[in-house]
């Protein structure tokens, strides 16, 4: 299971999309302060052209709050 969790470091100069990590955040009901109640599991789809950010967007997401998804 270990190998399948982990992810490369996203870029040490991964800047803004916020706006992105926020609505990400909503959909996994991810709270700042403590584990979600429920780890029920999504399939979220990034869709933008080639070369716009979205690995970068979901290795920051990853990196920041793989820890409060898994158990």
């Amino acid at each position: 299971l270990s190998d399948v969790l982990c992810c490369p470091a996203p870029s040490q100069h991964f800047v803004g999309r916020e706006d992105i990590l926020q609505q990400l955040k909503e959909i996994f009901r991810i709270n700042d302060n403590k584990l979600p109640e429920n780890l029920t599991r999504h399939v979220v789809v990034l869709v933008a052209h080639g070369g716009s950010g979205k690995t970068q967007v979901t290795l920051n997401f990853v990196d920041k709050h793989q820890l409060r998804c898994v158990r």
